[in-house]
């Protein structure tokens, strides 16, 4: 009797999973037709990052974009007044991330180039450059910046994945981070060596130690296939593990 009661309910959750799971997709789909496509044209060429923060403070989300005449800042693109604005950073920006570096309450921009990184602090005039960081020489192409507390001080740090790192035998990937002291600047330590070119990296606690590790995506564009994992001491620097 028991058995059968048991497969009674089980069969009529069952029903009602069924219901739900009908309803839910229907509803989906719904929604995915309520998106109306809107167009922002900023004429720079390929746009190689893109990050959302509320630069202005107004509450509404704004995008920043990262291309080939330097970084877009698009204010309250949904809100139906979109504005452009600008940011000369020296080159073409191939990467960028957001947050507060200077510990002041609103979002900064840290902007990855061809072979520096440029830090834009947001203040009365918005966001300007203040700093630029160049990589070492035969350091180049950066593909993705990112800002985490690496060392645990309660700052913002910066890493950087490079297409190219140069060692003492050959070419290859590189993670330049540079530990910040929460007042928007950042000191530089030596290039971490990667298996492999990065096309992308992952910043989190991936083996559970309360240290941040990186986890990398190797390659360039459409070739990148290979996984690699670089574990953090906490202070800063990492240990590469094997390629996954």
């Amino acid at each position: 009797m028991r058995v059968q009661s048991w497969h009674a309910a089980l069969a009529a959750v069952g029903g009602l999973v069924g219901i739900v799971g009908t309803s839910a997709v229907g509803a989906e789909r719904s929604l995915v037709m309520e998106y109306a496509p809107l167009t922002m044209h900023a004429g720079g060429g390929g746009v190689f990052g893109l990050v959302a923060a509320d630069f202005d403070l107004d509450g509404i989300a704004d995008l920043a974009a990262a291309d080939g005449a330097g970084v877009r800042v698009f204010h309250d693109p949904g809100a139906g007044g979109t504005t452009m604005r600008t940011i000369s950073v020296g080159g073409g920006a191939t990467a960028l991330a957001a947050g507060d570096v200077d510990a002041d309450g609103d979002q900064d921009l840290v902007v990855g180039l061809d072979a520096a990184v440029v830090v834009l602090a947001n203040g009365l005039q918005g966001l300007s450059p203040v700093a630029t960081y160049a990589m070492p020489s035969g350091d180049l192409g950066i593909t993705a910046v990112r800002l985490a507390d690496v060392d645990a001080d309660g700052d913002l740090d910066v890493l950087a994945g490079l297409h190219s790192h140069t060692t003492a035998t050959a070419w290859s990937g590189g993670l330049w981070v540079a530990l910040g002291d929460g007042t928007g600047a950042f000191a530089a330590l030596p290039t971490h060596d990667l298996a492999v070119p990065a096309a992308d990296i992952v910043v989190a606690d991936l083996d559970g130690d309360g240290a941040l590790d990186v986890a990398e995506l190797g390659g360039f564009g459409a070739s990148s296939s290979t996984r690699a994992l670089a574990l953090g001491r906490g202070v800063g620097t990492v240990s590469e593990r094997a390629r996954l």
